[in-house]
């Protein structure tokens, strides 16, 4: 690891040595393979890099994932690709300058992100915690006025006056400005607010 450090090997230099290799599942298998350097025995074949990448990167978003229920750490993996956030520090320019060679027609953005209260080393190397997507909330566990049955959610007006949750929705269309034998010709404006049609716009 020291040559790696210094810069005398690359990474893929011990991939071509054999000094790292991948299993897949089956392999595994047939290897019995050690957390940490000092678990390893005469019969042990491999020895992980490091033990949080036992994980995959969705899964080591997960802080303190061995406290939950498996299935509850299957269901974040699932819906973590979902969150919305802060895809990129152009996400702006991803729709209005690079639409003609991206294809991004859609995108979901948090207006206020916040950084996770609790990390894990997953987040730190893959900078989730400069482009955090999610908020920290304040929750109460409690019965309260019956609205709150099963998976229901009571939230709090000021809150969500503040822009708890708010989200901006760009989406990118294409259109053609036609002129027509009659004279007449296509335009796009901006939605009137006031005058005639001003009462779609409620």
């Amino acid at each position: 690891m020291k040559e790696l450090l210094d810069g005398v090997r690359t990474f893929d230099d011990f991939l071509s040595d054999g000094l790292i290799e991948y299993l897949d599942v089956n392999e595994e298998n047939n290897a019995l393979i050690a957390l940490y350097e000092g678990e390893a025995t005469p019969e042990t074949t491999h020895i992980e890099i490091e033990p949080f990448t036992i994980l995959g990167v969705i899964a080591g978003l997960i802080p303190y994932p061995h406290h939950n229920q498996s299935p509850r750490n299957t269901y974040q993996c699932a819906m973590g690709k979902q969150a919305m956030g802060n895809i990129a520090y152009n996400q702006a320019s991803r729709i209005i300058q690079y639409s003609l060679c991206r294809m991004d027609t859609l995108l979901y953005l948090l207006v206020y992100p916040q950084r996770p209260l609790l990390t894990t080393r997953t987040i730190e190397l893959v900078g989730y915690d400069k482009l955090g997507a999610g908020q920290n909330a304040t929750v109460a566990v409690i019965s309260y006025s019956g609205y709150d049955i099963e998976d229901a959610i009571v939230m709090n007006k000021s809150s969500l006056d503040r822009g708890f949750g708010r989200c901006i929705v760009m989406k990118k269309s294409s259109n053609v400005i036609q002129k027509y034998d009659n004279g007449a010709t296509d335009r796009i404006l901006r939605p009137q607010r006031t005058g005639p049609g001003s009462e779609k716009m409620q």
